[in-house]
């Protein structure tokens, strides 16, 4: 995905490039397209890649079987995002140009959804994680994610 954007970004460079151009009026929709397209393409890897740091941190915490109990209400919503993003790499993973996948408007959404319902999950989570700082004192030295490491142990 970094790769992706690199080039996203110099594409980005030679449009504003050529927009400077006194040469460019016979093009100027075509450029305007291709801005579009960019960014189309920046936000939707932008909102992945958030989400994909986010899910997998948290898959292996939702892949143990006691968050089911501790958490139900967001093993439930992680089960639902889990499912989303299979789609989202399954349909991906069969078109592989990345101006195909990204040019479809609902995925920007879905992508923004599932960031906002993590969001939501992450809450649920560090209310467990400072409940479980109030029973065990020493856990309060601990950081979130290595807290959340040895739960997930």
């Amino acid at each position: 995905v970094s790769s992706v954007l690199t080039l996203v970004e110099d594409q980005w460079v030679e449009v504003q490039t050529m927009s400077s151009s006194p040469m460019i009026k016979p093009h100027f929709e075509r450029l305007t397209q291709w801005d579009h397209k960019l960014t189309q393409i920046s936000d939707v890897l932008g909102e992945w890649q958030n989400f994909q740091r986010s899910w997998t941190r948290l898959v292996p915490l939702f892949g143990w079987e006691p968050v089911r109990t501790l958490l139900p209400k967001q093993w439930r919503r992680f089960g639902d995002i889990d499912s989303k993003w299979r789609q989202i790499i399954e349909i991906s993973m069969k078109t592989s140009k990345v101006i195909v996948v990204t040019a479809n408007g609902k995925l920007l959404d879905t992508l923004r959804e599932c960031n906002r319902a993590i969001d939501g999950i992450v809450e649920g989570i560090n209310s467990l994680l400072e409940s479980r700082r109030n029973l065990f004192p020493r856990f309060f030295f601990l950081s979130n994610a290595h807290l959340l490491d040895l739960l997930a142990r």
